[in-house]
């Protein structure tokens, strides 16, 4: 009966045992899952000029992410409609030494370093001239340090670019490092909190004390990256041939294709992960005015995406319920091996015990009798 009693006992113990080990531990992981980050800034933007922005990213089907936005004199019906698609907003402070453009990298900066545990990925985009066509973060690892930033179809040595980079450096710096060099949008980057602080530390680094206009910081990114080579060892610079970051200001419209669904296509024929500066050709913006059309948003379905902590996919949570399964077994067993040998131990040493007793009583009897027989002897 014992025996029976400690073996349902053992039974009903693993059983409960496992299923509350595999909820604890998987009720941590999904708590403990890092989001990812998408960051800009708002200056003096009415909501008809970021409205595609916001929907175009509710389309897109991103998943666990925070979006943030700095924002600096914008009408305060133009922050409700923002905050009702669950941005988070600061307000931009003043800065003299900064232009507005540069300043933002600060603020980031700032931002980053006191939420820089929560973040796997960081994505800073330009606003007003950006729409999303996909989630880019299913495209990279975070596993590794890494930093990309895309190419426009231009050059430094268009007069315009190279006048704002003789501004940072002479003609025989020029000639020698940025020369004929594919200009580097600073509009769209993407990379790990550690490298983008490093990153917006060195603009600012740059940029104290000094004002420059509103392609100051694009400057300054070219100047890092040709010059400095700064992330040398995980930095890519990709082209709109073979990148999710997609530039099209100074694209010729006749290069610019469309799907069936008004989709941009890079010139690989994908959908482009992100576009920028769409604004430039007219009939794009009637285009996707018209697709980003708020009638036609689901809100819900985004907001339910975001608030759901089930992001792990079955098959994770499948293998991840096996290993803890088999895990939970093996820890069981070995519970169970552990006290039925240290029964049997307390068994043995409990008989030895006994038989010690046994023979020593044996023994006194025995001499009892022999003391009492020679005794009887000598009477």
């Amino acid at each position: 009966m014992y025996k029976k009693n400690v073996h349902i006992f053992y039974m009903v113990s693993t059983i409960i045992c496992i299923p509350t080990f595999i909820f604890i531990v998987i009720n941590y992981k999904l708590n403990n899952i890092k989001k990812n980050l998408i960051i800009g800034y708002i200056y003096q933007y009415s909501w008809s000029m970021i409205k595609n922005y916001f929907i175009s990213l509710i389309n897109a089907g991103f998943k666990n992410i925070d979006v943030v936005m700095f924002i600096k004199d914008v009408p305060q019906e133009t922050i409700e409609k923002i905050k009702s698609y669950g941005v988070i907003i600061y307000p931009m402070p003043d800065n003299p030494y900064l232009s507005k453009n540069c300043q933002r990298w600060e603020l980031y900066a700032n931002y980053l370093k006191e939420n820089k545990s929560k973040y796997n990925m960081v994505l800073h985009t330009d606003v007003r001239d950006t729409i999303f066509q996909k989630d880019i973060f299913q495209f990279y690892n975070s596993k590794k340090s890494f930093f990309e930033v895309a190419e426009e179809e231009n050059t430094l040595e268009q007069r315009t670019n190279k006048r704002w980079m003789l501004t940072l450096c002479d003609k025989n710096v020029y000639n020698e490092y940025f020369k004929n060099k594919p200009v580097i949008c600073a509009g769209l980057a993407i990379g790990t909190p550690d490298k983008f602080i490093e990153y917006n530390n060195s603009i600012i680094k740059m940029a104290h004390g000094k004002i420059f206009g509103i392609r100051g910081d694009q400057r300054y990114l070219n100047y890092l990256v040709y010059h400095d080579n700064i992330f040398n060892d995980c930095i890519t610079v990709k082209n709109n041939t073979n990148s999710h970051l997609m530039h099209i200001g100074v694209t010729k419209r006749k290069k610019i294709i469309l799907d069936n669904n008004n989709n941009i296509l890079n010139f690989n024929g994908e959908i482009a992960s992100i576009v920028h500066q769409y604004e430039r050709h007219k009939d794009l913006v009637k285009i996707l005015d018209k697709k980003f059309n708020e009638d036609n948003l689901n809100y819900t379905a985004y907001k339910n995406m975001q608030q759901s902590k089930n992001i792990l996919s079955k098959k994770e949570i499948i293998k991840f319920c096996f290993i803890l399964f088999i895990l939970t077994i093996i820890i069981v067993i070995t519970i169970i091996y552990i006290i039925k040998k240290s029964k049997n131990y307390i068994f043995i040493k409990r008989n030895k015990l006994r038989k010690v007793k046994i023979i020593n009583n044996i023994k006194n009897k025995r001499r009892k009798r022999f003391h009492a027989y020679k005794k009887i002897k000598i009477k």
